[in-house]
Parts: structure tokens; C-alpha cells; sequence
């Protein structure tokens, strides 16, 4: 069981999360040592507040990229979207954020650690563009995606950070 992914309920002042078994210890009711992925933390935790992922949770942009791939989601609406994504990112044990407030203009719909994540079914890409631009501009953003169906070019940078896009309607095709 050492080394195997887990993802833990929620318990008193600690917030669900994804972690790995550091340490295991018997008894009559069998626990585990947990180190939280995103911030090191070390928690105790009981086998009924866990549940044993197959593999790591993806936490870079790159990885997140690679899990989006394997994925066939809803076109229909982009509220539909994000909540698929939500679904998928749930199922795989990935701690993420949504809606976070980097400005009072500035909300993207997704945030793991500091890669910021925006959907877009419509929009121009004008305006798709400057939305990812302006969270670039933000410390908290260190890597962004963009999630979208609209076929545009997108720089491999904006504003010295990583940018990645993720072709919706190649999934289906």
C-alpha cells in the first residue's frame, strides 16, 4: 500500500484532497499516513476516509493536458462542459478550485495548484484571447490551458508564462 495514490474525504478542519501513503498502521482499525500532494502536509487517516486512485492525479499543465485527451466531452453548452470536466476531475482524484477570483474581472473556470484553466464554446477569438492574456498577468498563474472548441492559433507564451490548447473537437473526430 505504500506509495499508492488516495484520495481523502473531507475531515474536521482539513479539506478533501489527493495525497500518498506514506506509512501504514495496523490495528483494529487500520490507518495510514497520507502526505497531501499539493502542500506536503502529513495526515493520519482511517481506510474509510480514503479511496485508492490507479495513479497519479495530474497537477501540471502538461499532465492535465494529457488527461483531457482521453476524454470525449459534451459540446452543447459550456455549462455542460465545465461540469463534465468537473465530473472527470473528480473521478481521477484531482484537487482543483473553480471560479477563482485572480481579479474582480478575472475568474478562470478551473484552478489545480497555479495552472489556470479556461472553457470556451463560443466567443471571439479576440476577445478568448485577451480573457487568457489578462490571466497571464496574474502571479497566482504559472501555466494556463485553454479548454475550447473554437479553432484558433494560440502562442506557446503570453506574457512569459506557458499557454496550452486543448482542441475540443478533436476528440471527435
Amino acid at each position: 500500500m505504500i506509495g499508492k495514490f488516495v484520495k481523502s474525504v473531507a475531515v474536521g478542519d482539513k479539506p478533501a484532497f489527493s495525497g500518498v501513503i506514506l506509512s501504514v498502521h495496523p490495528g483494529s482499525i487500520p490507518a495510514w499516513i497520507v502526505e497531501d500532494l499539493q502542500d506536503g502536509s502529513k495526515w493520519h487517516r482511517e481506510r474509510s476516509e480514503l479511496t485508492i486512485m490507479k495513479a497519479k492525479p495530474p497537477a501540471t499543465a502538461q499532465e492535465i493536458m494529457g488527461f483531457l485527451s482521453r476524454l470525449r466531452l459534451p459540446l452543447s453548452t459550456e455549462v455542460k462542459l465545465q461540469l463534465a470536466i468537473a465530473e472527470e476531475f473528480n473521478a481521477a482524484g484531482v484537487n482543483y478550485e473553480r471560479e477563482v477570483q485572480l481579479s474582480p474581472e478575472d475568474r478562470p473556470d478551473f484552478m489545480i495548484g497555479d495552472v489556470a484553466i479556461e472553457v470556451k464554446i463560443k466567443g471571439s477569438k479576440r476577445a478568448i484571447f485577451h480573457q487568457v492574456e489578462r490571466y497571464a498577468q496574474h502571479a497566482k498563474v504559472r501555466e494556463l490551458i485553454l479548454i475550447s472548441n473554437v479553432a484558433m492559433g494560440f502562442p506557446p507564451e503570453i506574457n512569459g508564462k506557458p499557454v496550452y490548447f486543448h482542441n475540443l473537437a478533436k476528440a471527435w473526430l
